[in-house]
This record gives structure tokens, sequence and C-alpha cells, in this order.
């Protein structure tokens, strides 16, 4: 009776556990969505822990992108900011913040915001790129200075700078800086180090050095405008090629007709006379013989002559 009961015993322990094994082959998801990525293959053996499938939620995307400290700073204020993708037409999505790391990333030293966008008909799919654009409050009632983004330079060791142009030298040198939020179309507030009017370098920033000389492009431009107004005052026959598309086209085939009409009634010569480039190189060696004037003359001029460019055929 008792090797009975315990043969019970174990065959009750072995369908539990066959049982249970049988469960754990079952993968539920916790939400709706697709199989984004199979890691393994079929029958083969998985340790625990190890990622088998990842699966994608497109019911709302999470929505990533890094700010300044300046901005980590207000995490207690944004509750929402606004996307606009890439793709697509120029739609703003209404996006609710739902994280602002308290650290900076080891890349870029900035801080990630992390933000859910509705998405229940599916109309994003993930991995789209855009922009996160934020409405802070301004707490000061003084005038703004704005720069490009395009404009900021940054070392860990120095911190933000710009280079500043002088007018009149058409030199750079440098300048450091005190951010303050990001604007859209790529502007960001300069909060100190910068004055209302001054001109900062833009472009080809890698290149610059303290003292370099540069030139002001919209300067530049306007100079020659001004330049090609005096020279061709109001140029008001261009204008009128530019309005009248069709005269200029006719214009066009005209001038092209009468140049392949003159070429073809073009006079040409059957026999054209040409000149033939040749030379005669004469060297008299009085009192020598033949073979004297082949080693010491004639073998040195042909060595010499066959060595010039050009040159299709040389006798002796």
């Amino acid at each position: 009776m008792k090797k009975a009961r315990a043969d019970y015993t174990s065959a009750k322990t072995a369908f539990e556990t066959a049982t249970n094994e049988l469960h754990d082959t079952q993968l539920i998801a916790p939400f709706d969505g697709y199989v984004g990525e199979v890691y393994i293959e079929k029958y083969q053996d998985v340790k625990a822990t190890q990622p088998v499938i990842s699966f994608i939620d497109i019911t709302q995307l999470k929505i990533e992108a890094y700010v300044t400290q300046d901005i980590a700073l207000q995490a207690g204020e944004i509750k929402e900011v606004s996307v606009r993708f890439d793709i697509g037409s120029d739609v703003v999505y209404p996006a609710k913040v739902v994280e602002i790391s308290k650290s900076t990333t080891r890349n870029n030293l900035s801080f990630l915001m992390t933000a859910l966008l509705p998405n229940k008909q599916g109309e994003w799919p993930a991995g789209v790129s855009g922009k996160v654009l934020l409405d802070l409050p301004s707490s000061s009632t003084t005038s703004m200075i704005t720069i490009p983004q395009t404009a900021l330079n940054h070392r860990p060791t120095e911190g933000d700078y710009v280079w500043t142009v002088d007018n009149a030298a058409g030199k750079v040198s440098k300048r450091k800086i005190v951010l303050g939020e990001l604007l859209p179309n790529g502007k960001v507030e300069v909060k100190g180090g910068l004055q209302a009017g001054e001109t900062v370098a833009v472009s080809k920033l890698r290149f610059l050095s303290e003292g370099t000389s540069v030139e002001i492009m919209a300067q530049k431009n306007k100079e020659c405008r001004s330049l090609l107004k005096s020279k061709f005052g109001s140029m008001k026959f261009v204008k009128y090629f530019l309005q009248k598309r069709s005269v200029t086209i006719l214009l066009l085939l005209l001038v092209l007709g009468g140049g392949l009409l003159s070429y073809v009634k073009m006079g040409k010569l059957e026999d054209a006379p040409f000149t033939i480039k040749q030379a005669l190189v004469l060297t008299p060696y009085p009192g020598a013989s033949p073979s004297e004037v082949q080693s010491q003359v004639t073998d040195v001029l042909e060595e010499s002559i066959q060595s010039l460019g050009r040159i299709i055929l040389s006798e002796n």
C-alpha cells in the first residue's frame, strides 16, 4: 500500500510539472499589437531572462527628445508638448509628457524627455522622426535675443559659445553665452553674453579660429544687387522676357534655326591646304670618318630628338 501511494504521488508530481512546463510555452502579450522581432529559432533551448520575442504597441507612440537644462528645470510645469512629423502634412499633434530624466545622457549632456502620443487608428508607424514643439511661458519682460541653432558651439571644457563678427574689420572672435529656451523655427534664446544687433557666424564654424577673416553674405549680396541696379538700370527688358516665356522660346528657336542654316550653307574646300611640319638637321664634321660622325654626332642627336614630344618619324 505504501509503495502504491508513493507511485501515485510521484506520478501526480510529474503530471503537474509537465502541465506547468506546457503553460510556460505560451506567451501572452500584455497589450494588443504585433510581433516586432523573433530572437530564437524553433526547438532552441533558452535561458531565464533571455529575450525570445518583441511586441510592438502602436496604439500610443513613445516620443523621446533631448532638451536643455533650462527646460529640464521646468519639468513640473511641462505637461504637454506638440509633435510635428517630418513626413506627411504639417499637422501638429498633442502629446502628454510622462517623464524628464533626472540626469544628463552620456552622449550629448542633455536631458531625455519622454511623451506619449495617442495613435489608436495606427496612422503613424513606430520609428518615424519629427520635431517636438514646446510652449514655455517666459518670466522675463525684457526683449528676447535669439540666434539660429546653427550658430551654437559647445565644448565640455568651455561650455556654450558663438563666433561674433566685427562688421568693420570682417573678423570673428569667440564669445561665451548663456542659453535660454529652445524656440520654434530653429531658434534659441540667449540670456547672456550677446547684445542686440551683434552679428554671429552660422556656417563653416569648424574652420573658424580667433581673428579669422570672414565675409557677410547678406551685405555682399546687397552690394551685388546695388551694382547690378546701377549698371543695368531697372532691367525691365529682363523682366519682360521672364514674364513672356513664349516670346523668349520663339527667339531662341529663331537663333538656333539661323545657326543651323548658316552651318549647312557654309562653304567647304574639297582639298583644304594644311602644312606638314618637318625639320632637316645638318651636322657637318670636316675630317671625321663616317663611324666617328655616327657615334659622336648622329646617335647623340637622334637620342635627343626622339625624346622630344610629338615626333612621329625620325630618319638619318
